[in-house]
Order: C-alpha cells, then structure tokens, then sequence
C-alpha cells in the first residue's frame, strides 16, 4: 500500500514525468526535491542498520556511531582521493531529474525537456 502511494503522490507531484512529456525548470526543483526524499526512504533504514552493527560489533557508543554513519549513502570523498558515490541515485525521479538538468544546462535557449 505504501509503494502504492507513493506511486501516486509522485505521478501528482511530477506531472509528465512518469508518461515521457516534457519537464520545464520550474519543474526541476520539485523533481530534485522528489529524488532527495525518495532516497532518504531506501537510504534510512540501511544508515540505521549500520549505526546498529557498529554499536554491536565495533561495541561503539551510539552517539559515536551516529556520528560515524551520519553520511551514510551520501557521495564522500575517499581518503586516497576520489569520491564514494552516493546511493539510489538510479531511482527513475533522479534519473529524470539529472538528464532534464543536464539538458537545459547544455541548452540554455530551451526551457523544457523531453523525457523519452
């Protein structure tokens, strides 16, 4: 049920996006908005199962491990260089969201995109 409407609420709140029709810059910002939440959502529960292996195994305090994972599916920056990439970056409403970005960027003259 909750797949479900979330389902809804994204084909509402994202008008074209889910049919290939066009998405204009002042969409972007709610599909960048959209991206965001729905990646917490799958990020939260991996973030909390981490925080938990490391009070358990690593016998951390909480606040430590909290503190530890606070960035926890987030792009960081790796200690020999390079980046870590952040997670559900793959998820549809992102992907629309970076191509459609990507786009008007290059295309300066254009104010929509469209989704194929």
């Amino acid at each position: 049920m909750k797949a479900r409407t979330t389902l809804v609420a994204a084909a509402l709140l994202l008008p074209g996006t889910l049919y290939g029709e066009s998405i204009s810059r002042d969409d972007l910002p709610g599909m960048s908005a959209e991206c965001e939440r729905q990646r917490q959502e799958q990020i939260a529960p991996l973030r909390e199962e981490a925080i938990q292996e490391c009070v358990d195994v690593k016998r951390g305090d909480r606040e430590f491990c909290e503190r530890y994972n606070r960035d926890f599916g987030e792009a960081t920056p790796l200690a020999g260089g390079g980046m870590r990439p952040g997670l559900f970056y793959e998820l549809p409403v992102c992907e629309q969201a970076y191509a459609a970005e990507k786009y008007l960027h290059m295309n300066p003259g254009e104010d929509t995109y469209e989704a194929p």
